[in-house]
């Protein structure tokens, strides 16, 4: 974290418990929506739909943050 904040990137703190948005977790994993709203209806991450709107965990996100940051750098 430390080393991100002397680069200048933007750090976000959250629960990991916290009830994310589409948009929420898009922007955590600096992806657009409809990408998130792609790895959430293939099964890539788990999320539950309380009423008509998607919602996931920061805990589920960590696990995918890396992987898609990675692949669109290589």
């Amino acid at each position: 974290m430390i080393t991100a904040i002397r680069a200048g990137r933007a750090i976000t703190v959250a629960p990991l418990a916290q009830r994310l948005t589409t948009l929420e977790a898009a922007d955590l994993l600096d992806i657009s929506r409809p990408t998130m709203i792609k790895l959430l209806d293939d099964g890539k991450l788990p999320f539950g739909q309380p009423s008509r709107h998607r919602r996931t965990t920061g805990m589920c996100l960590r696990p995918c943050a890396g992987d898609e940051r990675e692949s669109r750098h290589a």
